[in-house]
């Protein structure tokens, strides 16, 4: 898979000043070319039909198709050289499309100041999931006010998710030499930080035993530096080479330069995206808050699905030949509250703890490689 590079550089033209043709220089050896090929074309034509008079030749060849042809091809060149000489149109068209795109790279800046804003947004949530603190009281008896609290985080991330949702579409928009699949890597790796925010405040929303709170916040605070570490700033790289490549003072070399950049890039985020979706298959579970006794059934049915929708990707999970099956027991069999709340949850415990785990092992390999890298002496 490609990283979706266009390769469309543009050719650099000649400038008006001292190199190429004005309009006006252009007009003259028009007319004179049009003058010459029809006294040439009309003298033949004149030969072809002796015995008339010049009168009769000069009306019967204006109405000629010999006529048609040859003038067809010149008036339309005239005409608009006439308007260019007089209204400077070629100056309006490239100050037209000087402007444009001066918009386009503003809009595109624009878009990049929204990406971080929105790194920023989901960051921040994540921080204040990491660091909330249920009073004494509330790991007791139950605390109404840090309940509250917590669930007034969770609402300001269903909202993140919505605001982001705009910026996702912006950037299909904005940055065209970047394919779906690209971009695709950023929302992946944004939704396993937003997922493992949602998981751990939903349970910090139930639970009042204060240490398996902290377990879940440091395992939070983990996945939160690893996907920083990975994502922020290689995303950010990304959009801004992005805008660099639509300059047009660079040479074919520099844009070749800058791809390669942008490629360079691409490719650990792909990595990193496909380790990441391996675990999440070998280690997230289904509804993992609902009975075991009710989900087990349930779980293995929706993994068989999975692995027959990646056998057939074009088709759709509904054409799952056992999925009426699949619905009767999640909707018949399982309570509606714990359907719809478990529903909620994106991911396993287990999972996040492993998550964490493998985000920690990282950062102590990478911690070693740094410490452990030849250095010049100064």
């Amino acid at each position: 898979m490609g990283t979706g590079l266009e390769e469309n550089d543009e050719s650099t033209s000649l400038s008006n000043s001292g190199q190429g043709w004005s309009a006006k220089s252009l007009i003259i050896p028009i007319l004179l070319i049009f003058l010459v090929l029809n006294v040439s074309v009309f003298v033949s034509y004149q030969r072809s039909l002796p015995g008339e008079g010049l009168y009769e030749h000069v009306l019967e060849y204006s109405s000629s198709n010999s006529f048609k042809a040859v003038n067809t091809g010149l008036i339309l060149p005239i005409f608009f050289l006439a308007l260019e000489s007089q209204f400077n149109l070629s100056g309006a068209i490239k100050e037209r499309l000087r402007s444009e795109k001066e918009k386009r790279i503003e809009r595109q800046w624009e878009c990049v100041q929204k990406t971080i804003g929105m790194w920023n947004d989901l960051n921040n949530l994540t921080s204040e999931i990491v660091y909330f603190k249920k009073s004494d009281q509330g790991a007791t008896k139950g605390d109404t006010q840090s309940t509250k609290n917590i669930e007034t985080i969770l609402q300001r991330i269903e909202n993140f998710d919505n605001s982001a949702n705009e910026i996702v579409n912006m950037w299909h928009f904005r940055f065209s030499n970047l394919t779906i699949d690209n971009t695709g890597l950023f929302v992946d790796l944004l939704n396993v930080l937003l997922n493992s925010a949602i998981t751990v405040a939903q349970h910090i929303r139930v639970i009042d035993d204060k240490d398996k709170i902290c377990e879940l916040q440091d395992s939070l605070g983990a996945i939160q530096d690893g996907i920083r570490g990975i994502l922020y700033h290689s995303m950010l790289s990304i959009l801004k080479s992005s805008i660099k490549l639509k300059s047009e003072d660079l040479t074919v070399e520099k844009k070749r330069e800058i791809k390669t950049d942008i490629q360079d890039l691409i490719i650990p985020l792909k990595i990193w995206s496909k380790r990441i979706e391996r675990r999440e298959r070998e280690y997230n579970e289904f509804f993992s808050y609902i009975e075991e006794d009710e989900r087990k059934d349930i779980r293995a049915q929706i993994k068989a699905c999975e692995e027959w929708r990646r056998d057939n990707p074009k088709k759709h999970p509904d054409d799952w030949p056992h999925m009426a099956d699949l619905v009767k027991k999640l909707f018949w069999e399982i309570k509606h509250e714990k359907i719809c709340g478990a529903i909620k949850i994106p991911y396993s415990l287990e999972y996040i703890r492993n998550l964490a785990e493998w985000f920690t092992s990282q950062e102590v390999i990478q911690m070693i490689k740094e410490r452990t890298e030849p250095h010049n002496e100064i």
